[in-house]
């Protein structure tokens, strides 16, 4: 029996550290790119096999742990926790991608990098992630490693803007700061959201994150992240308002965050004084530049209507006219567009209903504490895919791996909800056929 009892204890414990380790290679794997940015230029990474060799094993290793722990939680139950809705969404999405990889790559191809590219069919099979995120064992030691590494990928940016002597405009999203913003919007979000019951010190440092987030906003000059931080900030108050009753804890409790705030931004300022000056000037002068219904027009007078029903497959490109020429392009600032350009309306409708439609089911069934947080960010990335963040897609990278990872705490909370309905039900159920009994006899 004791023996049977530590089997079942480690078969459980597989996910977590799988997931641990997966999520801490990915990690380095996409430090490691930003830090090689800085010297080098991300144009010089872009092309295949031009990144350190010590990028492409952690890489790997994130995917297959990822892939692993998931695996095993669908087989501990998980799945079947899981709902028919949920079930459904995930097979019509590893069907469509999978059906469009055979489609479209040749052998050589899955012996290449394409395969574990940004449209290859591994993007979507890492959405097994939400089976794994239903298990809140999990996250005893995800949340706190979200954190570590949420304040490590702070530092590495402020380095990274006091040591950047260029103004980050044109290609922006070729820059290392850039890189770090988009993990920090994930990982700075989860630890400033999750510090509803913080106090002093220790709310302080959770803050640290997401104010140097709010620096890089800035310094790239992209306002769609900057609006970001912005509802951040609103979401984490919310949090804190359901959780404390009082309207009087709540006051001092925001007063407290925005005063934080301003000072936290007012040092760094100071500090970075230098690295910061030219870029809030640009940004400010940028404040209501439109910048995006060209690209929806060259897009749409490329692509047809049936390209977006039925997919044109993860090779898919169109071309982007710049002052400069044509430019082919892989990607589209709109991630819905995006898959389904690629995958076609199943791709898209069925990524939506796995990952976004918990997160804003659970937000409207007015949960409280780190649930609630979840379901925030999941569905501020649901936004961010509608093109109103750039540089956001489903993909390999540690940010979205969390994304999966929380929609599956969703989906979980979610589950848990409806099988407490159920059982209250057959209670209530059992209580009136007794109570029947009862007038029967009598």
């Amino acid at each position: 029996m004791m023996n049977s009892t530590r089997h079942a204890n480690f078969i459980h414990r597989i996910p977590r550290t799988l997931i641990v380790l997966g999520m801490i290679a990915s990690w380095c794997a996409s430090m490691i790119v930003a830090i090689t940015t800085d010297p080098m230029g991300y144009d010089v990474l872009a092309d295949p096999k031009s990144k350190p060799f010590i990028y492409y094993l952690l890489h790997g290793t994130g995917i297959i742990s990822m892939i692993a722990g998931s695996s095993v939680a669908m087989l501990n139950g998980w799945y079947r926790k899981a709902g028919g809705g949920t079930r459904l969404a995930f097979w019509l999405l590893q069907i469509t991608s999978i059906i469009w990889a055979l489609l479209s790559y040749t052998f050589q191809d899955y012996l290449s990098w394409k395969a574990l590219g940004a449209t290859g069919p591994f993007v979507w099979l890492s959405c097994i992630l939400v089976f794994a995120g239903m298990d809140k064992s999990v996250w005893k030691v995800l949340d706190p490693l979200v954190r570590y590494l949420s304040y490590i990928t702070a530092a590495l940016a402020l380095y990274s803007i006091y040591g950047y002597h260029l103004i980050v405009m044109e290609e922006r999203w070729l820059s290392a700061p850039v890189q770090y913003m988009v993990i920090l919007m994930w990982f700075s979000g989860w630890t400033l959201l999750t510090s509803w019951n913080s106090r002093g010190t220790k709310l302080y440092v959770r803050f640290l994150p997401y104010i140097v987030f709010i620096i890089t906003t800035i310094f790239t000059q992209t306002r769609s992240w900057f609006l970001m931080s912005i509802f951040l900030f609103i979401a984490f108050n919310y949090v804190s308002a359901i959780k404390y009753k009082t309207q009087k804890t709540f006051i001092k409790r925001y007063s407290a965050s925005i005063g934080l705030s301003i000072v936290m931004i007012l040092i760094a300022i100071l500090f970075l004084h230098g690295p910061l000056a030219g870029a809030f000037d640009t940004f400010s002068s940028r404040s209501f530049e439109e910048s995006r219904i060209g690209q929806y027009v060259q897009f749409f007078s490329q692509v047809q209507a049936t390209d977006l029903i039925l997919g044109s497959g993860p090779d898919a490109s169109w071309e982007f006219s710049t002052g400069e020429g044509r430019e082919e392009y892989h990607y589209f600032d709109n991630a819905y567009l995006w898959m389904a350009f690629i995958g076609g309306f199943p791709m898209m409708i069925s990524y939506f209903v796995l990952i976004v439609f918990p997160g804003i089911k659970l937000f409207f069934s007015r949960v409280t504490g780190d649930d609630a947080a979840a379901a925030i960010l999941v569905v501020l990335w649901g936004l961010a895919c509608t093109g109103f963040s750039t540089y956001l897609n489903p993909s390999l990278t540690p940010h979205s791996y969390l994304i999966c990872l929380l929609a599956g705490r969703c989906i979980g909370c979610l589950s848990e909800s409806r099988n407490k309905v159920l059982i209250d039900r057959s209670v209530r159920f059992d209580k009136l056929r007794r109570n029947g009994r009862s007038v029967q006899r009598a």
